[in-house]
């Protein structure tokens, strides 16, 4: 698992292998330093979702040719920003993407996941925001429609890098170097069609943030 140490480097890429049958992990990358380059993470297949994470201070970006927006979200303070969007892996994928927005300060991620549906990969997604500052993320809820979904919980505190979700896993992080804000992606499966709700991450000290909550649909 990634941990606070893991956002001091300016940039990583790491890769995974399938696994079970599940919605898994291939790779990920992250920067922090400000940039409009997003680099597809190694080891990234035909068929893989990507999923990129973009968190800036101002608006949102324009995606590159393929990419579909899935959701936004923002602190109330309306300083941090994060936005969102998919594409399914095509046979011969670039090193890079260019993704520009309008925001300042423009961070981000790109994760690989294998094992998703490429037809309809996001069951469902939801936004969260604070009505001011605390030291609890709460993910916003979603119900999922099919056996062992993953939910993909991504959380952003302004000052500090919220901590694990109980019993998610988290994929990638990243932070903002300019202003200090920090995010974590991380994942569970969800075994039977239901809602998940309540799930959060703490943050200290109390400081506002922002969450967005992702469902992806297993490939069958």
């Amino acid at each position: 698992a990634f941990t606070a140490a893991s956002v001091l480097s300016q940039s990583s890429n790491i890769t995974f292998t399938d696994g079970d049958g599940l919605i898994g992990l291939r790779g990920a990358w992250s920067t922090n330093a400000s940039t409009t380059t997003y680099t597809v993470p190694t080891n990234t297949k035909p068929n893989d979702l990507m999923i990129a994470v973009i968190q800036n201070n101002g608006a949102g970006p324009t995606w590159p040719t393929g990419w579909t927006q899935i959701n936004t979200g923002r602190s109330p303070d309306f300083t941090v920003f994060i936005y969102t969007a998919y594409k399914i892996a095509g046979d011969s994928e670039p090193v890079s993407y260019t993704i520009s927005s309008g925001g300042a300060n423009q961070i981000g991620a790109i994760t690989s996941y294998y094992n998703v549906d490429t037809t309809s990969p996001i069951m469902t997604n939801s936004s969260a925001t604070t009505g001011g500052s605390s030291t609890t993320i709460t993910y916003p809820s979603i119900t999922t429609t099919a056996a062992d979904a993953a939910h993909i919980a991504i959380g952003v505190g302004k000052a500090n890098l919220p901590s694990d979700p109980s019993t998610y896993t988290v994929d990638n992080t990243f932070q903002n170097a300019t202003y200090s804000a920090l995010a974590n992606i991380a994942r569970k499966t969800i075994s039977t069609a239901s809602t998940v709700s309540g799930i959060t991450s703490t943050l200290s000290p109390s400081q506002q943030w922002a969450s967005l909550s992702i469902a992806l649909r297993k490939l069958t």
